[in-house]
């Protein structure tokens, strides 16, 4: 099922205060494609688990191996 590859789903400001930034970088990231969200409902955004770890792999210039 694709929700099992997503992994766990975090909200804009659980991945704020993981990364130490604010939620308005977050949205930022968001806004220019650098970090892909899940839209649920209206003005619900979550972000998979293997995203954001897509996202700090990329950040670092790390190949992730599959």
């Amino acid at each position: 099922m694709v929700l099992n590859e997503l992994g766990k789903l975090y909200s804009v400001e659980d991945i704020a205060e993981r990364l130490n930034v604010s939620s308005r970088t977050i949205y930022n990231w968001i806004n220019q494609g650098k970090l892909k969200v899940l839209r649920l409902g209206g003005s619900t955004l979550r972000i998979a688990e293997s995203e954001l770890n897509n996202f700090v792999l990329q950040s670092m210039n790390v190949k992730e191996e599959k």
